[in-house]
């Protein structure tokens, strides 16, 4: 992955280098699916498969003869569930994990078209809460995943508009947590792209 890093940094392309290390994939898809109030839990569809995000990358979910798409053997053993992936002030420690208190399973569903996960919010956490009733009143209703890209290969594409350009394919990534978001975390996202040009102008 650093050697594709590289090749799309020296390529002017840091929208795409920003995603080959550890990021939040922000899918505009990606919504709430359904909610539970009385178990404090909510349901969302935390990745899709249409076509690139407004970042020109584009996420598989299933194994392929590509890669594995979204391996979840990592994050099965400590499902967390964070607010803006941690990244923002308001509460950077998880506010829940996809586990299911009744079941003991991960509440984490991977399909070659979309992956969906629910969200079981901390009891104790008075950030969580806050953030659960957000969601209820359908002020959040977003949400994505952090991925840790293992393969990726860049694409060159070209549509009916005779538009031309790059999407980077991301075969294969480690889930990491997912879980809802602001506008903050797309902000963020964007600002990403700034410091990977800074850092290599820095070192370069």
């Amino acid at each position: 992955m650093e050697a594709l890093r590289q090749k799309l940094i020296d390529d002017g392309l840091a929208d795409l280098a920003s995603m080959t290390a550890d990021f939040p994939f922000v899918d505009n898809h990606c919504q709430t699916v359904s909610i539970d109030a009385s178990s404090m839990s909510a349901r969302f569809v935390i990745a899709t498969n249409k076509g690139p995000n407004r970042k020109n990358a584009r996420l598989q979910l299933t194994k392929s003869k590509h890669g594995q798409g979204i391996m979840t053997e990592n994050y099965d053993k400590n499902p967390v569930c964070c607010f803006d992936h941690g990244l923002n002030p308001f509460v950077s420690v998880p506010i829940g994990t996809s586990r299911n208190p009744d079941t003991g399973e991960v509440d984490l569903k991977i399909t070659k078209s979309k992956a969906t996960g629910t969200v079981h919010f901390s009891q104790s956490l008075p950030q969580a809460e806050q953030i659960f009733r957000l969601i209820d009143e359908g002020i959040i209703r977003a949400s994505s995943v952090m991925i840790r890209p293992m393969r990726a290969d860049l694409t060159e594409f070209s549509n009916d508009d005779e538009e031309e350009g790059f999407v980077l394919d991301i075969f294969e990534s480690d889930l990491m947590e997912f879980g809802p978001e602001s506008a903050r975390i797309q902000m963020r996202s964007e600002v990403q792209s700034i410091l990977v040009i800074t850092t290599t102008l820095r070192t370069g």
